[in-house]
């Protein structure tokens, strides 16, 4: 293999999670989440947060449910990437959340095209014209991610769940930051 060839991004198709996936994808949520695998700090929670992101029977509930997916990202060699949730909200409304990327793939791009894809499907799917979601306090460097994907804060907050996969906050002060975009078709 040549250098360049070396450090071309995988190519990477995007897809519904299956049943099939649900281990492998418990993974991935665990340790971008809550592993501190992450070399970067701002890309996992597991300084603010401890316990599951999520357990398996509430991600195969998910899988089964006609107004949510889960939406992987493949890559070219059969492995998964990552994940975004897209649950509906009401009319014209998602909430895109559980964005996770394996820490040892990230930086190829695939949280962008996880939400991307999001997105798109919440638009053919859903005929969202809105997309939510929800960051927890206490990450200024995702929240300034986020905007650069065009989301914004509503003002919004909501206590954070703790029955959220059985996590469990480590200060008191944990609570959810609303951020929305509209989505709607140009």
């Amino acid at each position: 293999m040549s250098l360049s060839q070396s450090n071309l991004k995988p190519q990477i198709s995007l897809r519904a999670a299956t049943l099939a996936d649900v281990d492998v994808l418990l993974e991935i949520v665990h340790s971008a989440y809550r592993g501190g695998v992450a070399t970067v700090s701002w890309k996992n929670e597991n300084h603010i947060v401890q316990g599951p992101r999520i357990k398996k029977p509430q991600m195969e509930q998910i899988i089964q449910s006609s107004d949510a997916s889960i939406r992987v990202a493949e890559l070219d060699n059969g492995e998964l990437g990552g994940c975004a949730l897209v649950d509906k909200h009401g009319e014209g409304v998602v909430h895109i959340g559980m964005i996770a990327v394996d820490p040892g793939k990230q930086n190829l791009g695939l949280g962008k095209s996880l939400i991307q894809d999001a997105e798109d499907y919440a638009r053919e799917r859903f005929k969202a014209t809105t997309a939510k979601m929800y960051v927890l306090n206490g990450r200024p460097e995702l929240m300034a991610w986020y905007n650069r994907l065009g989301y914004a804060e509503t003002g919004h907050t909501e206590p954070f769940p703790s029955s959220e996969g059985g996590s469990q906050a480590l200060n008191d002060d944990a609570h959810l930051i609303e951020i929305s975009k509209a989505i709607a078709a140009v």
